[in-house]
């Protein structure tokens, strides 16, 4: 399990020069409001604590920022490793604001490249005559795929993703 460090500690301390504060890992917090509740407890010697993330681990780009945390790191957080690449791949190549579930949704899966896709589509979805396939070209069907919509992301091995 990937361990998800955010550095806590406050404008009012950096400004002043100290950069008291401590890691939290928020995989212990139940979700956003819980994590900034501690964050804010740890540093209840100042009345009204504005918080800074000086730096964090284990959180993908985008999902955390110097005085914010999205959302979406708590599913992250709760995801295995090959829903986080799936994730990491859909939100890089087809929609940065996605959530995970729309993501696994439109994942179709991993595949040599996108011929070998092609044919497993073309073999589970039609009726093709022995004698007919031989004359298939599946790099071409994956090629047309794409502009109806599939996404291939990679290249050996790649991921697909519909796009609707």
């Amino acid at each position: 399990m990937t361990t998800t460090n955010i550095y806590v500690g406050t404008y009012g301390k950096y400004n002043a020069g100290n950069l008291a504060g401590a890691w939290l890992d928020l995989g212990d917090y139940a979700d956003k409001d819980d994590f900034f509740e501690a964050a804010a407890k740890l540093h209840k010697d100042e009345f009204d604590p504005e918080l800074m993330f000086m730096d964090w681990e284990g959180i993908p780009e985008g999902m955390v920022g110097e005085c914010w945390v999205d959302e979406k790191v708590w599913a992250y957080i709760e995801a295995d490793e090959r829903e986080r690449e799936t994730w990491k791949a859909y939100t890089e190549n087809v929609d940065a604001k996605a959530d995970i579930d729309t993501a696994l949704e439109a994942y179709a899966g991993e595949y040599d490249t996108p011929a070998h896709w092609a044919e497993e589509f073309m073999t589970d979805c039609m009726e093709i005559s022995d004698n007919l396939v031989a004359y298939i070209d599946y790099e071409k069907f994956a090629r047309d795929a794409g502009f109806d919509g599939m996404i291939f992301v990679g290249t050996y091995p790649c991921k697909v993703f519909y796009n609707n």
